[in-house]
């Protein structure tokens, strides 16, 4: 990804960030729903609410409609088992009016776990016109639109990779609260995640693109396959984490390259929605043709269409996933002897 192509890709970060009418919040599953939760000023005075008495940590699900409670309450106690939270409620604003909201998060322990965190972010869905003009915008910065209704699910795709970012930095946050559960301590831990998205450790250049990192030579080599540096560069520090080697590239022609030119690969992780003439699925394609017996993950930032997931040649991991979804995923990789139907990993998320 050239340097243009990469000042494109932190505009349009920030603009989700800065526009985007979203919600960032650290919980317990049976806290009921209490914590602090980060906003924009944009959203807050939309609200009506300065975003700094979000800190409290009952404000937000006072807040939620009470037909909606039970609900949200459920699903809370859902992703303790499941992982995963998805949930969109009703939220009552100062004057009275009511928002639409919906929620996305994940458990950043284990799934049956006794103990753990809720983390994620939830987003405004009231006026779905605000998200079409977005979508405007990223068009007069000559991004492609993929298809006929790309509005709203290429906004979406953003969503979910900013998600998978943020949710990252989130669980690397907590970790360093050390056992500190004091709302004041995830606070920290909020401000300590958006802040890393927000201003990231200067990259050099090279390091875009093309990259083969050893660290964890011992595991798996796998070739990941992403044209979103921030969810690339995530992707390869929790593979490393797990002990396998990571070959990284930025798109389908490179992926093939390495392939035909002898690269030792095990596993190949793609985005399903890469940019260029060839996306994820047709990368498998050729792939397989040049290395047969190549292991293959797709991931994906929103739900892939009926017809294509079903000519996929491997599972399907939606955006944003836990550590613990990436791990299961490549076990049942290689532990599978003969071609199945392909499987979406998160098939409790909708």
């Amino acid at each position: 990804m050239g340097d243009s192509a990469i000042k494109l890709y932190q505009e349009r970060i920030r603009i989700l960030i800065g526009t985007l009418p979203m919600v960032l919040y650290i919980t317990d599953p049976d806290a009921e729903f209490r914590g602090p939760r980060m906003l924009g000023e944009a959203l807050g005075e939309s609200l009506g609410f300065k975003p700094d008495v979000f800190r409290e940590r009952d404000l937000w699900p006072s807040r939620i409609h009470p037909d909606d409670f039970a609900a949200v309450l459920r699903a809370a106690a859902e992703a303790r088992r499941l992982g995963t939270l998805s949930v969109k409620y009703r939220w009552r604003c100062a004057d009275g009016q009511e928002k639409l909201f919906f929620d996305r998060g994940i458990m950043t322990c284990a799934p049956g776990g006794d103990r753990g965190t809720l983390i994620g972010l939830c987003l405004d869905i009231t006026e779905p016109q605000k998200l079409e003009a977005l979508h405007k915008y990223y068009c007069d910065l000559d991004i492609v639109i993929p298809s006929a209704n790309a509005p709203q699910r290429d906004v979406l795709h953003d969503f979910n990779n900013l998600l998978t970012v943020v949710i990252w930095n989130l669980e690397r946050s907590v970790t360093l609260l050390n056992g500190d559960c004091s709302w004041s301590a995830r606070w920290t831990a909020l401000h300590r995640a958006i802040t890393n998205v927000l201003f990231p450790k200067p990259t050099a250049p090279e390091q875009y693109g093309t990259k083969e990192n050893t660290k964890g030579a011992a595991g798996l080599t796998v070739l990941l396959v992403d044209d979103d540096p921030d969810v690339r560069s995530v992707t390869a520090a929790r593979l490393e984490e797990m002990g396998h080697r990571v070959v990284e590239t930025d798109g389908a022609q490179s992926a093939l390259d390495m392939l035909g030119n002898g690269a030792v690969v095990d596993l190949m992780l793609t985005d399903i929605n890469l940019s260029g003439r060839m996306n994820g699925a047709d990368l498998a394609r050729h792939a397989l043709r040049i290395r047969p017996g190549i292991k293959v993950l797709f991931a994906s930032g929103v739900r892939p269409a009926r017809e294509i997931e079903r000519k996929l040649k491997g599972e399907v991991l939606l955006k944003p996933y836990r550590n613990d979804d990436l791990a299961a995923a490549i076990a049942r990789a290689f532990s599978r002897t003969t071609a199945s139907e392909p499987e979406l990993a998160t098939q409790s998320r909708s």
